[in-house]
């Protein structure tokens, strides 16, 4: 994964030319036409990084054309996890006993899901969730007397070793960038 400076960006281009005759306009994008207005805006995102040409053809009512190639590279930004405050219940494990998507999106029905941690780079789609399946989170946690607590494929997995009560802090740390990290506290 690159790091950069661009988290979202406007391109604003325009023909302001005085041309007397009449003219079309062609945008592309990426060599895909897009409009045929005077201007023309396109935004960047976190999921836009790479290599991107915008190109501007005027062609006049003689057919005779000019254009204007931009070469635009865009650099994703890794940006840091998020904790939902609040969004952790209290547990009661009898054994051992793992919990799927536990620390990412928990079901809690049907219709909606609990958001705990999450980082916004997993999150392609905009949903505003992550899955244990689609986080790159590295997760970890305090030591408690009475419990082990591991990760295994970013699920939660507690191991009582005896009856007693532990306060545990959960961390989760980007994969790709081990400065960004987020305590639940």
């Amino acid at each position: 994964m690159k790091t950069g400076l661009i988290h979202l960006t406007r391109l604003p281009l325009r023909d302001n030319s005085s041309y007397p005759n009449h003219l079309t306009y062609q945008w592309a994008f990426d060599d895909v036409p897009t409009y045929t207005t005077q201007g023309y805006q396109q935004y960047f995102n976190f999921f836009s990084n790479g290599t991107h040409n915008i190109t501007f053809t005027a062609t006049d009512q003689y057919g005779s054309s000019k254009s204007f190639l931009w070469l635009i590279d865009v650099i994703d930004v890794d940006r840091s996890p998020i904790y939902v405050p609040n969004s952790l219940q209290n547990l009661t494990v009898d054994g051992s006993y793992t919990i799927q998507n536990y620390l990412t999106s928990y079901n809690r029905n049907s219709t909606f899901t609990d958001t705990r941690f999450y980082d916004p780079d997993d999150d392609p789609s905009g949903l505003g969730y992550s899955t244990d399946e689609t986080t790159s989170l590295i997760f970890s946690s305090s030591t408690c007397p009475y419990a082990n607590f591991s990760f295994p494929e970013h699920h939660l997995h507690i191991n009582a070793l005896t009856i007693g009560e532990c306060l545990v802090i959960f961390t989760a740390t980007d994969a790709f960038n081990p400065n960004f990290t987020v305590l639940q506290i």
